[in-house]
């Protein structure tokens, strides 16, 4: 089965394909996920201010776009998936990095840690 991530890329594929079609030669592959109609790197700008409407439309709290990355990781890392992998997935050149900047979530993953430790011993 699939994750509705894979079925959303999947998705996202075909229409960047249907595009690299209908541009012919004037497209520009550059192998990206998101950019505009002629394969291009999309602006900062422009996502920044796509992402700023989407999250007025969806009447959500103001966030910033950098604040996915932040949750992205956090969430992977309460998880349980191994720092390294998050470390991998964020780009950092380090562990300690990630371990440095996302700290605040480690205290309560090492006392569910010691617990499921504590559980397996003593039942």
């Amino acid at each position: 089965m699939l994750s509705d991530t894979v079925i959303a890329l999947k998705k996202n594929e075909a229409i960047i394909t249907r595009e690299k079609l209908k541009a012919g030669t004037d497209y520009v592959n550059q192998d990206l996920v998101i950019c505009p109609c002629q394969g291009t790197v999309l602006s900062p700008r422009n996502l920044v201010r796509t992402f700023e409407g989407l999250v007025q439309k969806a009447n959500l709290p103001n966030i910033y776009f950098h604040d996915l990355r932040h949750t992205h990781a956090t969430s992977l890392l309460l998880e349980g998936i191994n720092s390294k992998v998050v470390a991998e997935q964020l780009g950092h050149s380090r562990v300690s990095v990630t371990l440095s900047t996302y700290s605040h979530v480690l205290p309560n993953m090492q006392k569910e840690e010691a617990d499921k430790l504590n559980k397996t011993l003593f039942g």
